[in-house]
């Protein structure tokens, strides 16, 4: 896992995200877990219809298979800096 985390950088790619009319789920390393919580809250407490944003922790390493193969996922974002993980979601 990488052991820095940009709030700024992912409010902005969810923001482009559901600006284009499509649904986010995001998934946090443990590193980034721990500001979910106020981000999340605003989210459930916002105009947003319910599902648009689905933040999501866990350990990257047990989770990114099920994100890489799932067939309804039509894109997807890395910004780790894992080159096995990179290699395995392209």
């Amino acid at each position: 896992a990488d052991e820095k985390f940009d709030l700024g950088q992912l409010v902005s790619q969810i923001c482009a995200i559901i600006v284009s009319g499509n649904t986010c789920v995001a998934l946090l390393s443990e590193v980034g877990a721990s500001v979910l919580a106020p981000l999340a809250e605003t989210f459930a407490t916002s105009d947003l219809p319910k599902g648009v944003v689905n933040l999501l922790t866990g350990y990257v390493s047990e989770l990114y298979p099920h994100f890489g193969g799932h067939m309804e996922i039509q894109s997807l974002s890395y910004q780790g800096s894992d080159e096995k993980v990179r290699r395995e979601l392209k």
